[in-house]
């Protein structure tokens, strides 16, 4: 059971999520590989350190990159998740508190939960045809959340 700290923790991250985060899916190559991604970009470094803070206590591995916006004079701070399990884990652990995105998380979940070893079976026509109907699932939800 999660202390109260912790479901605050997650509930606050969720709503980070939500507003200023992606979800999202696209294809890598040629055969449609599919990479599946939870990403939060912000001015804010206060916040990106909070969100660092909470995928460490949960063992969630991510990439942090900073980039100054040139017209804008600012930087943006952008942490990203893209490894296979550490998306669910995270996906797993919001599901509850997720208001906008939880559909866009629950597809992702689906779509892994149906093939674990990472890729689609069958044939070559069929596994491309699965992989983009899934990528268009998932744009499909960001228009109308």
């Amino acid at each position: 059971m999660n202390s109260i700290n912790e479901i605050a923790d997650l509930a606050w991250l969720a709503g980070i999520i939500d507003g200023e985060g992606c979800i999202f899916a696209r294809k890598v190559n040629k055969v449609a590989n599919v990479d599946c991604r939870v990403a939060i970009q912000a001015a804010s470094i206060r916040m990106i350190d909070d969100v660092s803070r909470i995928y460490d206590r949960y063992g969630i591995a991510y990439t942090r990159e900073m980039r100054t916006r040139p017209r804008h004079n600012r930087s943006m701070h952008k942490v990203d998740i893209w490894r296979r399990a550490h998306v669910c884990k995270l996906l797993r652990l919001l599901l509850p508190y997720l208001r906008v995105k939880d559909r866009e998380a629950e597809v992702v979940l689906e779509w892994f939960g149906k093939f674990p070893n990472e890729k689609p079976s069958g044939s070559r026509k069929s596994t491309f045809k699965q992989r983009m109907r899934f990528i268009e699932t998932v744009k499909r939800l960001k228009k109308t959340a």
